[in-house]
């Protein structure tokens, strides 16, 4: 195998500092283990704090979110374990001549595809590139637009509004953060930082932010006091512990020394370590007085409809029965996150198990890969990129199948897990009119005289 034989000699004419032999066909790698470290810190940090995971997965039904996220991760995992494989051993077997400021700033992927693939390589990246950009910059927008319509202006500013004034904030929000984020990537360039600064600094900024979050969820004696306090100490216990090392290690502070990895080890572990350890104590010191129960939820947060209805001096039997599936999906979707609960936690842990510790041990006895087993690696890998194009491409449109039927056979109905829903029209109809609703005379409705029912059966049907 060509590759391998020039990754061989490559190893052998400029070993690397820290693998076994100088080897680059090794998993016994110092300088791989401490990445894998700050990039374990940074990428659950960024994960646990990015607001876009949080709506995704609030919006979304909880079956379709535990499939969805699994789903993710595997395509995640495929895109991580594949670029690196294929085109970075590539670079190097090709003996590119990236230099180290353009290898951090992320050109080894387009420059390697560009001299494999021609222009065809440069414009397949540029399209990865393209959509990956829009797609994580659209959810970051809305994210932001909606903690500032939801969470700022109407909680502080004005209670009352409308959902028409809420959407129109919203807009403003994403226009806002749009001007943010261009100006953020300005001065990202024109301070000369790279892309992988960026990411493996993310854990120490915002790490201190991850326990407060996670027991939010997970810990009902988490309070209000502890939480906030090990968010901002926690934070600014790692920025200082990271540009200590930095100074007293190599004698600056720099983009250069910041981003080595002994800075990032300690600050990514001091800012999640410290904020967890001020979590738990002043938790204990100052614990609320009643203990959170998630059923508040229900009641003390309501959307802009909700609060419509409530106002509202009558509902139409359409309404009423709108409210009445509304709280029947409700009661069913909670005991689906009952049934789901436990083997999501055995999956993720399981999971976590499989990839962090027993697929990387498994290739430490193999010490130099051979050739027949650097070509298994090669193979896993392809593995990967084939079952996440099936998850990613295929599995949607399958799953979506009914409805892209329906919409070919042109059905007046829509089509919703599987099951014909009846036209609008006709939702709501008096045959089965709520219990809790149907001696309401508000909520009657008048009857029709002989004129109005001409007109209405003269009407075509849709």
């Amino acid at each position: 195998m060509q590759v391998y034989d020039r990754l061989k000699l490559l190893g052998d004419d400029t070993p690397v500092a820290g693998n076994k032999g100088g080897s680059y066909l090794t998993m016994y790698s110092d300088g791989g283990l401490q990445f894998a470290v700050i990039f374990f810190f940074s990428a659950i940090s960024q994960m646990t704090v990015d607001q876009a995971y949080w709506q995704s997965g609030i919006a979304a039904k909880s079956t379709a979110a535990v499939k969805g996220y699994f789903l993710g991760s595997f395509l995640f995992l495929a895109i991580v374990f594949t670029l690196p494989v294929c085109l970075g051993l590539a670079a190097l077997a090709l003996d590119l001549p990236f230099t180290t400021e353009e290898a951090l700033s992320g050109l080894i992927l387009p420059g390697t595809a560009y001299v494999l693939l021609d222009k065809a390589g440069a414009v397949l990246v540029i399209i990865i590139l393209f959509m990956a950009v829009t797609s994580s910059g659209a959810s970051e927008m809305v994210a932001v637009s909606s903690l500032i319509s939801f969470d700022i202006y109407r909680p502080y500013f004005n209670p009352n509004a409308s959902g028409e004034r809420l959407i129109w904030v919203s807009r403003l929000g994403v226009l806002f953060w749009a001007v943010v984020m261009a100006g953020a990537m300005c001065i990202v360039q024109a301070a000369t930082i790279n892309i992988n600064w960026l990411i493996t600094v993310i854990g120490v900024l915002v790490g201190g932010a991850v326990p407060p979050l996670v027991a939010g969820v997970a810990w009902r004696k988490a309070s209000k006091v502890a939480a906030p306090i090990a968010c901002v100490m926690g934070s600014a216990a790692g920025i200082i512990t990271w540009l200590v090392i930095a100074k007293q290690a190599h004698g600056e502070i720099s983009i250069a020394t910041t981003g080595l990895n002994g800075p990032l080890i300690a600050g990514n572990a001091t800012s999640l370590g410290a904020s967890l350890i001020i979590l738990v104590v002043l938790s204990y010191i100052f614990p609320d007085k009643q203990t959170f129960e998630w059923e508040r939820l229900q009641t003390e947060i309501t959307t802009v409809h909700d609060e419509a209805r409530a106002k509202s001096l009558s509902m139409s039997r359409s309404q009423v029965a709108d409210v009445e599936a509304s709280k029947a999906e409700a009661e069913e979707e909670a005991k689906r996150i009952v049934r789901l609960r436990k083997p999501c936690w055995i999956i993720v842990g399981v999971g976590f198990f499989l990839a962090m510790f027993v697929w990387p041990l498994l290739t430490l006895p193999a010490g130099i890969f051979s050739e027949s087993y650097f070509t298994f690696y090669v193979v896993m890998t392809f593995i990967f990129v084939f079952l996440g194009s099936i998850i990613g491409i295929f599995f949607p449109i399958w799953e979506a199948r009914t409805v892209i039927m329906a919409v070919f056979k042109r059905k007046p109905t829509a089509v919703i897990k599987g099951e014909a829903v009846q036209d609008v029209s006709t939702r709501g109809a008096p045959n089965s009119p709520s219990k809790e609703f149907a001696n309401d005379p508000k909520l009657q409705t008048p009857a029709l005289d002989d004129s109005v029912r001409g007109t209405v059966k003269a009407q075509p049907k849709v």
